[in-house]
């Protein structure tokens, strides 16, 4: 069987990765048949936003966003007659808000700096405080502890560590028996 690619310009957009700084706002000089391809800064593949240096700032503020809506549908469950129970909150909070930090948390952990994990922890910890009805004062070991949560950071770390330690299986799909 063969397949025959067929490339289309209106469908393309090309994207460089770099280590330098200086290179970033390089705008691609390419072309497929004549029309050219634009140059995309912030490509979304797979859910997962890149930027040409790969720090996954943009990823960060993306999620942090979509968890900073889902923490609209906690508060209006947690204002409800019959969503009020805390169990119910972090079970929808897990479903709905930590899903979307741990999903491809191998691929853009690493490079994530400090400053865009702490935004993260801002809409984690909200999420939090929506259902337990904890204050803003309410210390956030507190309330990692009261919800037995770990925290941002060390969860992405420990996710992407298994994910690492479980490709070294003989049995993971990227070993080949040659």
């Amino acid at each position: 069987v063969s397949y025959e690619v067929r490339l289309q310009a209106p469908k393309s957009s090309a994207t460089l990765f770099t280590t330098f700084s200086n290179e970033v706002s390089t705008t691609i000089p390419a072309n497929i048949n004549g029309k050219p391809i634009p140059t995309v800064k912030h490509p979304k593949i797979l859910g997962v936003t890149l930027d040409p240096m790969l720090t996954f700032k943009q990823h960060a503020k993306a999620v942090k966003d979509k968890i900073n809506k889902k923490n609209n549908i906690l508060r209006a469950l947690a204002g409800s007659s019959w969503g009020k129970d805390k169990e119910i909150l972090l079970t929808t909070y897990k479903a709905i808000g930590q899903s979307l930090i741990n999903y491809c948390t191998p691929i853009w952990t690493p490079n994530l700096a400090d400053t865009y994990f702490n935004e993260l922890q801002t809409a984690q910890s909200a999420a939090l405080r929506i259902a337990t009805g904890c204050t803003k004062m309410t210390d956030v070991g507190h309330l990692l502890t009261e919800c037995k949560t770990m925290a941002v950071k060390p969860h992405c770390e420990m996710l992407a560590k298994q994910f690492l330690l479980a490709s070294t299986k003989p049995n993971h799909p990227n070993h080949t028996n040659i």
